[in-house]
């Protein structure tokens, strides 16, 4: 391979040197192409070395390049291990400085609380040494009290009948509000009672004020029906009283007839009855014949039968109330004729 290039490039130096070398030997030309090749390669050796130079100097440099690089790294890795170290030593003083804080506001709201207290302490005291001043004067007067009375002893059997006293007063208090509150309960049925019963007597007061109105009504009604049973009554009287008339003349004219026996004095009663009132049975009356008297009975009795039919018609259209009282009236009416 190393003949082919060197045959190569002595082709090169033979094309550049002209048409003067092909009037050389081979020989000369072999040597030529010799030493062209020995300056090829000595050309090749020094840029050879001169690579291998270089490439040294670049291991060198890379080398170097390579440790600073790891140099730096190591020191990244520190700076970043030393960032890390600070940042969690900063976060935990700010942490403590959080707590520190609110450890802070508690034990200022503690002072406060305390403050409060004293204050609150203070007054007290205060308050309680006035009770104390206040309260000698009361012992001085209960050792006064167990001084003149002999039922006490002692200041404490005082005391202690005090709290009796109390007691039983704080016990009547409690029965006082309760029958208190009994009595409002008390008070709010009888209230109750009384609005249901004043409801119950207007109710019935508009109950009879109805009643009455009905009673004034049917009392109206009733006065109407009594001037119906007078006019009833005086037509039934003015009615009978024509019946009777008419009974009796018929009655009077059969007995004269059946007791006149011979034609003359049956032709004399015959003249004396037509002579007769017909009404009443005495008196003057117009002629009629024989038969006269037969058809005034037939008249009577078909005049009591009209007048029935309409004394029927005038009670069926009455009302039972009505036709009761009727009858009641009627009733009243024959007492009075059988005993007046």
């Amino acid at each position: 391979m190393q003949d082919l290039i060197t045959a190569e490039e002595d082709a090169e130096h033979v094309e550049d040197r002209g048409p003067s070398s092909y009037s050389s030997s081979p020989i000369t030309k072999l040597l030529e192409k010799r030493r062209e090749m020995y300056d090829v390669n000595d050309v090749l050796e020094t840029q050879k070395a001169k690579y291998a130079n270089e490439e040294e100097t670049f291991q060198k440099v890379e080398d170097d390049i390579r440790a600073r690089d790891l140099h730096l790294q190591h020191q990244l890795v520190q700076y970043n291990k030393f960032l890390q170290d600070n940042e969690g030593k900063r976060r935990r003083a700010e942490l403590r400085a959080g707590e520190e804080v609110h450890q802070i506001a508690i034990k200022g709201e503690e002072i406060k609380d305390m403050e409060r207290e004293l204050t609150e302490s203070h007054r007290m005291h205060k308050e309680l040494r006035q009770a104390v001043a206040r309260n000698l004067r009361y012992k001085t007067f209960l050792e006064l009290v167990r001084d003149s009375s002999e039922e006490f002893s002692e200041i404490q059997d005082i005391l202690a009948r005090y709290h009796t006293l109390e007691m039983a007063n704080t016990d009547l208090r409690a029965a006082q509000s309760n029958l208190d509150g009994r009595a409002e309960e008390m008070r709010t049925k009888l209230s109750v009672y009384n609005k249901r019963k004043a409801m119950e007597i207007l109710e019935a007061t508009n109950r009879a004020a109805s009643l009455q109105a009905d009673l004034e009504d049917i009392e109206k009604r009733v006065m109407e029906l009594d001037e119906e049973v007078k006019e009833a009554s005086e037509e039934d009287a003015g009615l009978r009283l024509t019946l009777a008339r008419i009974v009796a003349s018929v009655e009077n004219l059969f007995k004269r007839c059946t007791t006149q026996k011979s034609q003359t004095q049956h032709g004399s009663s015959i003249q004396e009855d037509e002579d007769a009132d017909p009404s009443t049975g005495w008196g003057p009356a117009p002629q009629a014949s024989r038969g006269t008297g037969l058809s005034q009975k037939q008249k009577a009795e078909l005049e009591m039968q009209e007048y029935r039919k309409k004394t029927d018609c005038a009670l069926k259209q009455l009302s039972s109330d009505e036709r009761q009282l009727f009858y009641w009236f009627g009733d009243c009416l024959s007492h009075m004729r059988l005993y007046g």
